[in-house]
């Protein structure tokens, strides 16, 4: 079979032109080379997160695959049809988060603020951003990166197949859920989800069972889709008021709700002294687990507005990061973004542009200006999937531009 040749050295030059580009071989089911992978890291090749994500497009699309080992600098993909998996007899059935976590909401204003007590939309009851919940149940998958790997780059690689899929699954991913260099899963589960949902009709759920961070992982989260036949253009471009701020903040560790109380207190501070938003409705949501061996703090930050924008900033405390520097780097990076006109966070942006491209009609975004990452996701959904996009201008400077895509309209063939 004839395979089109992707340049995985090219521009960002990492993970993500892996997964843009397996996840559109899937989809088309197009035969793809993608050579020269990570060529430009220090450690160039297919790491234990990229190879997971690549074997489990495999599991769900058989066909052919070669190249799928530890440091490969190429892999062949020759994608089947996309067969829903049955329900695995080895994985463990749902079960309840574990006794030694605690979670609790708050939410507070200052004197400044409405007197509505309504938590911003980001923070609603989980049900309410997942509607195909199927985590009740026995995973059909169970994908294990085998350390600390992200477990939400694997939401990335896999979600388009899911989505594009024949039926509702549900998968287990092992790993690490908060660690550097990938989307916190607070930040797929409280910022992505719901605007998935609410902009695209993309029907996901995320239930985190366990925290896993670096360099230990053990991280488990019940990860389920369902399939739509196509997907709605739509428009963020306009961001209206901000309605609501919320701090999701964990803390593993002695005395963690004591901590976490303060740490929110600090990111709402530091928000309202450096953005014009610090007056509007400031909710907290608190999880802790006190019998960690080490405090593992993570925070993200969001903020709703009036016309379904949703930002976040997020931050995890490291080996060179303290917990209160961690507080810090989030809350300024929220209070930045809120002193911009910005209606999708720069974290979003490259999220975005694979859904873009694969929906019916042309969707816009205000955002600031584009990364690397962005940059190369425009590039393999223009060459790979046909979509057309266009970067304009948003009035507001060079930090201020609108990313129009008109998409291809892709149509699901497993639904009627």
């Amino acid at each position: 079979a004839h395979h089109t040749v992707v340049d995985g050295a090219l521009l960002e030059g990492g993970g993500q032109i892996i997964r843009n580009a397996m996840a559109i071989a899937a989809l088309r089911a197009m035969p793809i080379h993608i050579a020269d992978i990570r060529k430009g890291r220090s450690k160039p090749g297919l790491k234990a997160q990229h190879l997971e994500g690549v074997r489990l497009l495999h599991r769900l699309h058989g066909g052919y695959l070669r190249g799928a080992s530890l440091d490969s600098t190429a892999i062949q993909f020759e994608p089947g049809p996309f067969a829903h998996p049955a329900p695995s007899s080895s994985s463990p059935a749902a079960s309840s988060p574990s006794p030694s976590s605690s979670s609790s909401s708050s939410s507070s204003s200052s004197s400044a603020s409405s007197t509505s007590s309504a938590a911003p939309s980001s923070s609603a009851p989980e049900s309410s951003v997942a509607a195909a919940p199927r985590s009740s149940r026995r995973p059909d998958l169970v994908v294990d990166n085998q350390g600390a790997g992200s477990v939400t780059l694997l939401v990335q690689i896999v979600l388009p197949t899911l989505v594009f899929g024949s039926g509702p699954v549900t998968l287990q991913l092992k790993g690490g859920t908060n660690t550097a260099f990938a989307p916190q899963v607070d930040y797929t589960k409280h910022v992505f989800a719901p605007l998935a949902m609410r902009h695209l009709g993309i029907q996901m759920e995320l239930d985190v069972r366990r925290r896993g961070f670096f360099p230990r992982g053990g991280g488990s989260v019940f990860f389920s889709a369902a399939p739509v036949k196509s997907l709605r253009a739509f428009e963020l471009v306009e961001r209206g008021e901000i309605t609501g701020l919320c701090a999701h903040i964990f803390v593993g560790g002695k005395d963690g709700r004591k901590k976490a109380e303060e740490y929110s207190e600090m990111a709402r501070s530091i928000v309202a002294e450096n953005s014009p938003h610090g007056d509007v409705n400031w909710c907290t949501d608190i999880q802790t687990v006190e019998n960690m061996k080490n405090e593992n703090t993570c925070i993200l930050i969001t903020a709703s507005s009036s016309t379904g924008c949703l930002l976040g900033a997020s931050s995890l405390k490291d080996r060179k990061v303290m917990s209160t520097e961690a507080i810090k780097m989030a809350a300024m990076d929220m209070a930045r973004q809120l002193s911009s006109p910005s209606c999708v966070d720069e974290h979003m942006q490259d999220q975005f542009i694979i859904w873009m491209g694969l929906a019916e009609g042309k969707s816009r975004i205000r955002t600031c200006a584009l990364s690397l990452h962005t940059q190369t996701a425009i590039h393999y959904v223009t060459e790979l999937l046909g979509a057309q996009f266009n970067v304009v201008g948003g009035g507001g400077g060079d930090d201020d531009v609108i990313i129009e895509c008109t998409g291809v309209g892709f149509q699901n063939r497993y639904l009627e």
